[in-house]
């Protein structure tokens, strides 16, 4: 009896797991079956994965392949007649010849024609032709240079093989130079120059708040750096440019501009005629050429311009130190007489003489640096400080003219920067040269000046625009209507 009790209590923990069957006194089990092992089941499923496999390999390499299948019409096409050049980029692109390709660089510092010669991996045999044929044009063109400048842009162009061609480049506004390669292997150079033609134009302005100076005020206009410049050149003998002006006052200008035959303005060309209203009062500059051939200005007055001496030996630059009888010296670091005026500018900018004379004194000078000291006359003397170079040719005993280049800006002797420093003596004492009234000179012979009737013509011109402000107009109108509120 235990041993069946037992037999029971085992039974029935197999409970689930089978039926149980009871063969004398005993109980069997009848266990279900094993499931099939994951190896099995993979090798079941193998032939079907590689079919599926086998499928999508098919369709892939068909999609692929499809676009390269020739289609009937194009067959068609190709056994036509050879296609032309402009046929076959649409039939075979790959098969196309490609135009001469063109290679762009801009002249960096450093930059020689055998520098760019090996960065594009050209013969440096070219680089020698180039420059060879480069210098021989300019021996004869004033508008070329005998070296590439930094900006400079070079278009090259390549043969098939990959040899240089042809270079192009544009040394200045309107002139397109080419070197070509010949037969020989050599450079031939060649020049296309648009035409220039002057056309006149005129400006006018006035100050307002938003242009408080002259220069902001005729820049406002259009008006160029070298045309307000050239404004101050004719009026600072009667007019302080830093502190006459005031709300209200105006100006016109009537000057020469040069264009290219494609209208691109490439530069202006002499002042004709200019007026300026300052707190109530007119000056007037008028271009005239004289019974001698000689270019002179007159004032409204028909009194001879340009015959003072230049108030500034810089050209628009800006005053960084004032004439002063005690100054804090940046070197020294103590007060001190600042015996004239210093411009700051950058160094290499050309310092010019402000009047005729002739030179007394040319080189270094102690703690002034490199200096050239002007005598004009017996009573007027100019000295100019810490140049970084003397123009060549300018010695002691040297007549210079009025305008005329003797120098450049710079920082030698004892200074802090670059810099001009410019000292006026009037019988060898230093005056303020910004508040000194400009000498004159005028032993001008009477068929020399300025006709009359012409001065009266011009002065009723700049009248009328002297009540336009910012407009350009054209000249040829602005005499019709002075013509007409005259008549």
């Amino acid at each position: 009896m235990a041993f069946q009790r037992n037999n029971a209590k085992f039974a029935s923990g197999l409970d689930g797991q089978g039926e149980r069957l009871s063969v004398g006194g005993s109980v069997r089990l009848n266990r279900a079956p094993k499931p099939r092992s994951f190896r099995a089941r993979r090798r079941r499923l193998r032939k079907p994965l590689l079919m599926i496999g086998l499928v999508l390999a098919l369709a892939v390499v068909m999609f692929w392949t499809r676009g390269s299948v020739l289609t009937p019409s194009v067959a068609l096409e190709l056994a036509g007649p050879t296609p032309m050049a402009s046929q076959l980029q649409t039939v075979l692109p790959e098969l196309a010849v490609p135009e001469d390709e063109k290679l762009v660089h801009r002249v960096k510092s450093g930059d020689t024609w055998g520098s760019i010669a090996a960065r594009f991996g050209y013969d440096p045999i070219d680089a020698i032709e180039l420059d060879r044929a480069m210098r021989k044009i300019a021996k004869a063109s004033s508008d070329i240079g005998r070296t590439l400048q930094i900006g400079q842009r070079l278009e090259m162009e390549q043969a098939p093989d990959g040899t240089l061609s042809r270079v192009t480049t544009s040394p200045t506004a309107g002139v397109t130079l080419f070197l070509d390669r010949q037969a020989d292997g050599n450079f031939l150079a060649s020049v296309h120059r648009l035409q220039r033609i002057l056309h006149e134009r005129v400006l006018t302005a006035s100050i307002t708040p938003s242009t408080r100076t002259f220069a902001q005020a005729a820049l406002s206009t259009g008006a160029t750096y070298d045309l307000v410049d050239d404004l101050v050149d004719l009026f600072s003998d009667r007019i302080n440019f830093r502190q006459d002006f005031r709300l209200g006052d105006s100006f016109s200008v009537i000057f020469s501009e040069e264009l290219l035959e494609d209208g691109t303005a490439v530069g202006i060309g002499p002042v004709l005629a200019a007026s300026l209203s300052v707190q109530g009062e007119s000056y007037a500059a008028i271009r005239y050429v004289g019974a001698d051939d000689e270019v002179r200005y007159f004032n409204e007055d028909g009194e001879l311009l340009g015959n003072t001496f230049l108030r500034y030996p810089v050209r628009f630059t800006r005053i960084s130190s004032q004439f002063s009888r005690a100054r804090f010296h940046p070197v020294l670091k103590r007060y001190r007489p600042h015996n004239g005026v210093d411009f700051a500018a950058p160094r290499g900018t050309p310092v010019r003489s402000v009047a005729e004379g002739r030179v007394s004194y040319a080189g270094w000078k102690g703690a002034a640096g490199k200096m050239v000291k002007i005598r004009h006359s017996d009573r007027y003397s100019t000295a100019y400080l810490h140049l970084s170079k003397i123009s060549k040719g300018v010695r002691r005993g040297m007549r210079v003219k009025r305008g005329q280049v003797i120098g450049a800006v710079g920082t030698t002797g004892r200074s802090t920067g670059p810099h001009l420093h410019y000292s006026f003596y009037d019988r060898g004492k230093y005056v303020d040269p910004m508040k000194i009234k400009l000498p004159t000179i005028d032993n001008l012979s009477k068929k020399a000046r300025i006709d009359k009737v012409y001065l009266k013509k011009v002065l009723q011109t700049l009248e009328h625009y002297q009540g336009l402000s910012r407009r350009q107009v054209p000249v040829q109108e602005a005499f019709e209507k002075s013509a007409q509120s005259t008549s």
